[in-house]
């Protein structure tokens, strides 16, 4: 038997390993945490040289040469992933030994560095030691939703052109037929296909060896933008260590965010997204254990909590409101989140009446973030939100332009302009000969810099809604419609209409049982206090759920589609 003593709850818990190699199932002695600290070994001491090149800042950081892949040989038995639903464990020393492996198969099937991998899987243990694996061979990892269409992956897979695809099996009917010529390798994860080599198969009759050929591989995340097909952001290849990149990965996040040198993590939105999936990567990096859940539920992201005593996530807003909603309703205090020190928020507009309930309710824990695939912005921590109300952080390298890309001054609303890392590149393949190199991007978002230097978002441009030659921000009018206690969200969209060019259009999430009718009434005075009247919706539709996308974020386009093929279209007026 191991014992292990939560640090959070001071409850003593039983594991007994009942399996070898690294896989662990973890057989609880008690209902309450099922990880405890006294399974991560401490952090090795600073790297004299990191301090010399000046990578450790100050602050309270993990810092050192440690690393994932240093951890599989310096704390083997410190647990790397956890199953929530199944319960079973993967160790540090089980993760480095199954990704060496699956690297030394991929390189005996003609892997090189710089080849891309794409990978369609769900949350898994399967995807982690893929990433392991990739990133110390050199590979650029292409992470594609499992439910995206047939077309959506033709025309990912084709312009990434990949050279090994990792499918799980469900999967593989709607990728076969549109691969492209260049895959050489494909790779089929929890079952058997004609033409696919079985993942499984792959990873155990390998070499466990670290790989002869090692470099730091990279993500490369496709993001649909504003307009039109989804475009590769990815960063140039350096002949760099995997252990360096690993490191300084690590060290950022434990730095920007005061993580502690002890936690659990929770994985629990889809991984191919940018956000959780480099969240995930850099806890495995700090040498926290990762409990992974397959996708977003309330009520399991609060059992996995409790039982696994979690202490940082990586969350949309969306999760914010309904683990709120789903502590209302179970009336149990707030004895489930106990043990949480750190709430990441990031990947859409955080409500402010939902941030506010989020920090009354949990404390000052809540970090909201400002960032972009192509690049991480600025942060507002829990204590500067309070100061700031409204800001997402004080950026280092922010520009606020007007038309005509002149600065503003502090205080003036512009386009908000962020300066690229020279690695960044745009466009793969077929998009662009060349990849394009930029100093500075804008994903169109319109906000100003206050006179302490924090960024406030106002609107995004490309959602500006032109409606009889007046330009109305739909944020402001949904920072109205929101202000409403019977409102969850609402987007407020742009419909055409013969007479206006577009018609203002409200689609609403209430509140469970909230009478529509009331609700309606009490938003259109609203709007009537608030806003002129060429602003204010000419229609409400209310639904049960707002169109999001498979992470979370309300998703303007599809309320546009709901609004335009909504019944009540001619009748509310």
């Amino acid at each position: 038997m191991e014992y292990g003593v939560c640090a959070v709850t001071h409850r003593t818990i039983v594991a007994r390993n009942v399996a070898v190699a690294g896989t662990l199932k973890l057989e609880l002695g008690s209902t309450n945490v099922a990880v405890v600290s006294s399974l991560l070994a401490p952090p090795s001491p600073v790297d004299a040289d990191a301090r010399a090149l000046g990578r450790i800042a100050q602050g309270p950081v993990n810092s050192g040469p440690d690393n994932v892949y240093g951890f599989a040989e310096t704390r083997p038995s410190a647990v790397a992933l956890i199953d929530a639903r199944s319960g079973e464990v993967l160790t540090y020393g089980g993760l480095g030994a199954r990704a060496n492996a699956i690297a030394n198969a991929l390189l005996a099937a003609g892997a090189q560095a710089g080849d891309v991998l794409a990978s369609i899987q769900r949350n898994s243990f399967a995807q982690w030691e893929l990433v392991t694996a990739a990133f110390q061979i050199g590979l650029r990892v292409v992470p594609i939703a499992s439910t995206s269409t047939r077309e959506e992956f033709e025309w990912i897979l084709q312009d990434c052109a990949p050279s090994i695809v990792v499918v799980d099996a469900p999967i593989v009917p709607h990728v076969e037929g549109v691969l492209p010529v260049t895959v050489a390798t494909r790779i089929v994860v929890g079952g058997v296909q004609p033409g696919w080599v079985a993942f499984d198969q792959m990873r155990q009759s390998a070499d466990i060896g670290s790989p002869r050929a090692r470099q730091a591989g990279i993500f490369m995340h496709y993001t649909a933008g504003t307009t039109g097909r989804p475009k590769a952001v990815h960063r140039a290849m350096a002949h760099t260590p995997p252990e360096l990149v690993a490191h300084r990965i690590a060290e950022t996040y434990t730095r920007t965010f005061h993580l502690p040198t002890d936690g659990v993590a929770l994985l629990c939105s889809p991984a191919h997204h940018a956000a959780p999936g480099n969240f995930v990567w850099a806890m495995l990096n700090v040498g926290y254990p990762v409990v992974i859940l397959d996708r977003f539920d309330a009520k399991a992201v609060l059992s996995a909590i409790r039982t696994h005593g979690i202490t940082t996530l990586s969350v949309v807003p969306t999760h914010v409101y309904r683990l709120l909603q789903a502590l209302d309703q179970g009336r149990g205090g707030n004895c489930e989140l106990l043990s949480l020190r750190t709430i990441l928020v990031a990947g859409a507009a955080f409500p402010a009446h939902i941030k506010a309930h989020a920090l009354a309710r949990l404390g000052p824990i809540v970090w909201e973030l400002y960032a972009a695939t192509e690049a991480f912005i600025c942060a507002i921590s829990p204590e500067d939100a309070l100061t700031h109300p409204g800001s997402v952080g004080k950026p280092n390298h922010v520009r606020i332009l007007n038309a005509k890309g002149s600065r503003v001054p502090r205080g003036e609303i512009g386009t908000v302009w962020f300066r690229l890392s020279s690695a960044t590149r745009f466009h793969y393949t077929s998009q662009s000969a060349t990849a394009a190199r930029v100093r500075y991007a804008t994903c169109g978002d319109l906000g100003f810099l206050d006179v302490d230097g924090f960024l406030h978002l106002t609107d995004r441009r490309v959602d500006i809604i032109t409606s009889g030659g007046i330009n109305i921000s739909p944020r402001e009018v949904e920072d109205v419609l929101s202000d409403m206690p019977a409102t969850v969200e609402a987007i407020v969209v742009g419909v055409p209409d013969e007479e206006w060019g577009r018609r203002v259009v409200a689609v609403v999430e209430l509140y469970p049982k909230s009478d529509i009718d009331t609700a309606e009434s009490a938003l259109r005075a609203q709007c009537t206090e608030r806003l002129s009247s060429a602003k204010h919706p000419r229609q409400y539709i209310f639904v049960d759920e707002l169109p999001r996308s498979a992470i979370g974020k309300p998703d303007r386009q599809k309320a546009v589609e709901v609004a335009s093929n909504h019944p009540s279209l001619a009748s509310r007026t």
